[in-house]
């Protein structure tokens, strides 16, 4: 890891190079006792790390990788500091509601396209990403045809739309 901690000491002054090797000892011991126990939590932790940097990078990446999170009490998946939410909404809606912190909002999405994941900026110091799936009759999710493919948008929370 030497040279991954020297390149990040090169753009950052600050870099502690001390904290830094203590955490990554941790998570390689951690990543040991695992694999001696039989468990991959912490795999799957960092595979679905991989993947969102991968997104924010606008690279390619797996779109249920989220999900190899548990979710919490609340229903949020929390990977390192982004917090998702999950959200369904009509194939044609143009605006997608969800749920943050006991309150109701929403945000624009394109029609049709599934999934979107949706950067929110103005809610969780822009740490929220609220994904939308489209709802779909079971028998058009057997057809092959248009799936629009994983959309990345940043978009301001709004009250939802009246009922």
């Amino acid at each position: 890891y030497h040279g991954s901690f020297r390149a990040l000491a090169a753009r950052d002054p600050s870099f502690d190079w001390e904290g830094e090797l203590w955490e990554t000892l941790l998570h390689e011991l951690l990543h040991h006792r695992e694999a001696t126990a039989g468990e991959s939590g912490l795999d799957d932790y960092d595979w679905a790390s991989e993947q969102n940097e991968r997104r924010r990078a606008g690279e390619p990446f797996d779109p249920a990788f989220y999900r190899a999170v548990p979710a919490g009490p609340d229903g949020t998946v929390r990977l390192e500091s982004q917090i998702f939410v999950d959200t369904t909404a009509p194939a044609p809606a143009t605006e997608a509601s969800f749920r943050w912190r006991g309150r109701s909002y929403a945000v624009h999405v394109p029609p049709g396209e599934s999934p979107v994941f949706v950067d929110v900026v103005n809610l969780a110091r822009g740490r929220l990403c609220v994904v939308v799936r489209r709802e779909r009759p079971w028998w058009r999710r057997l057809l092959p045809g248009r799936n629009g493919g994983v959309v990345c948008l940043s978009r301001r929370a709004l009250p939802p739309p009246p009922a």
